[in-house]
């Protein structure tokens, strides 16, 4: 059984941290929070004490995870009614001295989940994002990708290694419905995957990622037939693209910072 990595590039769309925050905490759970139930916790926020919001909301969607598929098959009148009904309960049971403790379970449910990062910086234009449960020991999908590209609203970049005897390259920019999957094995009379499921030339897009007097070092990075491991024809890709991977959830590249999902009680 071969061993996969997974390095992923969201599209730096001039989010800012903040949004990209927000974003990573929506990466992390199945289905996204309603529009119902943002606007509603915007109503709350009016003339209910910061406390007070961040234990519903740990309530509704972090221990009752049912929510999001009950509101999403309600109408968008039925789904505030049960969004009141859900606040009236919690307002009339809670308590003040609740948040320190659901802070500890929120921060512990962060590092348990292992939620994602992002090196940010603001002038790159590929901005490295890791996931242990996407990364370490899987080959980029393209639901992942799919799912990526909708909840952070950008293009996304993936590259994906095989035993070190393959590497994937993956495209996907969900709103204009692109998704491109390409493979380079090493030799070609590699079988121990079904490379046939990727398209074996030349990622043509991955010119559009770079000036136009590095096109042919692309294609001759591709081509060539020095390579004896494919981390190796990734990073030089990489390079010439002018991006940087990340390998963990600790570490930034030099210039980079780290962003992590946002958490209750953090800041």
């Amino acid at each position: 059984m071969g061993i996969s990595q997974t390095f992923y590039f969201i599209g730096n769309t001039d989010s800012g941290p903040d949004k990209l925050k927000y974003q990573m905490e929506a990466s992390s759970i199945k289905k996204p929070r309603s529009p119902e139930y943002e606007e509603m916790l915007d109503e709350y926020r009016l003339y209910e004490s910061p406390e007070f919001i961040e234990a519903f909301d740990y309530s509704m969607w972090s221990k009752l995870d049912i929510v999001t598929e009950i509101v999403s098959l309600m109408s968008p009148e039925n789904g505030r009614e049960f969004i009141q009904r859900c606040y009236e309960d919690y307002k009339k049971k809670f308590e003040p001295e609740w948040i320190d403790r659901i802070r500890a379970a929120q921060e512990k449910r962060c590092v348990r989940k292992k939620l994602p990062v992002i090196a940010y910086c603001k002038s790159i234009k590929w901005l490295p994002f890791y996931m242990e449960s996407m990364c370490d020991g899987c080959n980029a999908t393209d639901n992942d990708l799919k799912r990526l590209s909708m909840t952070f609203d950008a293009p996304i970049l993936a590259f994906s290694i095989y035993d070190s005897d393959i590497l994937f390259i993956s495209f996907v920019e969900a709103k204009s419905d692109i998704i491109c999957n390409h493979a380079k094995p090493n030799y070609d009379s590699f079988t121990d995957y079904d490379v046939d499921l990727y398209k074996k030339g030349f990622p043509v897009f991955l010119q559009d990622f770079c000036d136009k007097e590095k096109h042919h070092l692309l294609v001759d990075t591709w081509n060539s037939t020095g390579y004896a491991f494919a981390e190796d024809r990734m990073s030089d890709i990489q390079k010439i693209l002018g991006i940087t991977a990340i390998y963990n959830d600790q570490e930034a590249p030099e210039g980079f910072v780290l962003l992590s999902a946002n958490c209750i009680g953090s800041s």
